[in-house]
């Protein structure tokens, strides 16, 4: 009984320990914690404030930035197009394309001063000068054709040209067109060769040798170009007689290559000529 009396006023002391514990909770330690709280959650509020006034300004300073970066854009895309208008009209353009060279190539030689010099800033041409010339890659030939062989020659003949600065090099090319007139104290007519292949390294001006290849002819006599004198307008042969007599006889021409000449007149099959020296 006594044990249990013990047991039972332990049980009353614990029970009035755990009252005062609670009352302590409920008057002391809550209202601590429930400021704490409050004060944190105070605190949070105040930076979120702050964060949004904060957020609210920088965006109000990008706005104005990105409209002064707007209105910057702006003035560069006009002083860029008025450079582009400025540009166009300081810039000329060639109506064909070609290569370009200094100076300018009138009726087949380079006419003028050599005019890099002057293209240094700051230094004047004069009105109309032409300074650079435009070539276009289909560059041709021209050649003088002589009176008497104007009928021979014509447009359609093939033709071959050697420079003068390559002799190994020649350019196959094919007779175009001939001039109608004369010129010159010498009559000679000018005939225009169009290369079927350009040459790469051939320019403007430039000297050669034209070679025509003439139509083929047949059944032709020839004879060596030293067998035939010409004089005073006459052509005449050396021609052995049956009796082994020399004389001479005239005899009519037609064309020569320099080294052998077509007989057309005045020479029998089975005559014999001397070739001459």
């Amino acid at each position: 009984m006594r044990r249990a009396k013990r047991n039972i006023e332990r049980s009353k002391l614990m029970i009035e320990m755990s009252r005062a514990e609670l009352g302590n909770v409920k008057t002391v330690r809550y209202p601590q914690q429930r400021h704490s709280l409050a004060h944190a959650i105070e605190t949070s509020r105040n930076s979120l404030d702050s964060l949004k006034s904060a957020q609210a300004l920088s965006r109000v300073q990008r706005e104005v930035e990105a409209q002064k970066a707007k209105l910057a854009l702006a003035q560069l895309e006009e002083q860029s197009a008025r450079l582009h208008r400025d540009l166009e009209n300081f810039s000329v353009k060639a109506a064909v394309d070609g290569r370009v060279y200094y100076g300018q190539f009138q009726h087949g030689a380079w006419t003028g001063e050599q005019v890099t010099p002057m293209l240094v800033p700051g230094e004047k041409v004069q009105a109309g000068q032409v300074l650079l010339s435009v070539c276009v890659p289909a560059i041709r030939a021209r050649a003088e054709l002589a009176e008497a062989d104007y009928f021979d020659v014509g447009p359609g003949l093939e033709a071959s040209v050697v420079p003068a600065a390559a002799p190994d090099a020649k350019s196959v090319g094919v007779v175009h067109a001939k001039a109608l007139v004369a010129k010159g104290a010498a009559p000679s007519y000018e005939l225009r060769i169009d290369f079927k292949q350009p040459p790469a390294d051939l320019l403007p001006g430039m000297k050669g040798k034209a070679t025509i290849r003439g139509a083929e002819l047949k059944d032709v006599v020839l004879l060596p170009s030293t067998a035939v004198t010409a004089q005073g307008g006459k052509c005449t042969l050396s021609v052995s007689a049956k009796d082994g007599k020399v004389a001479p006889r005239e005899v009519t021409v037609g064309k020569s290559d320099g080294k052998m000449t077509q007989i057309k007149t005045g020479l029998e099959p089975g005559e014999k000529v001397s070739a001459g020296k």
